[in-house]
């Protein structure tokens, strides 16, 4: 099973990179173009916080099954020096909640200025930031510190 849910939450991530990538387009524009924000807009932020925390669901059931992670903190002294649990165990998930809840808060707050413009700016500061953490803390294939595939096998053993 915890394959199976790796392989997902590896998956699922590309939704979230797309959407993520689809919004920052979207504000970019809105800000250069001197556009309102509108309902429709905010419903896009809905849908891509909904999918940031699903992809949050499927991080924290990986979190509690890990053996990467029960190595960390079963001998924590030792191994936060070694990268791989460290990674996994400390820095990844931490910066990925960081981010998971700056989006859900600044989504939150920018609900009053529907059909404003200031919202667009608000928003588009904000969210760089929130890009920039995520984007980095993911396992990327080409990652000389943490290299992981960019899409897992689905193992169905259970069958």
């Amino acid at each position: 099973m915890f394959s199976n849910l790796l392989a997902f939450h590896s998956l699922f991530r590309w939704l979230v990179i797309i959407l993520l990538l689809i919004t920052i387009a979207l504000f970019t524009y809105k800000y250069f173009t001197k556009e309102t924000f509108s309902i429709k807009n905010y419903r896009l932020l809905q849908i891509t916080c909904w999918i940031l925390n699903v992809q949050l669901v499927i991080g924290i059931l990986l979190f509690s099954k890990s053996q990467l992670v029960y190595l960390l903190w079963d001998n924590f002294q030792e191994t936060v020096k070694m990268r791989q649990p460290r990674f996994f165990g400390l820095e990844h998930p931490s910066m990925m909640l960081l981010g998971i809840i700056l989006f859900n808060y600044f989504t939150f707050k920018v609900r009053n200025k529907i059909n404003t413009t200031k919202a667009v700016t608000y928003f588009l500061k904000r969210f760089i930031i929130i890009l920039i953490i995520i984007l980095s803390s993911i396992p990327w294939s080409f990652s000389p510190l943490t290299n992981r595939p960019n899409f897992r096998d689905f193992y169905l053993t259970n069958l």
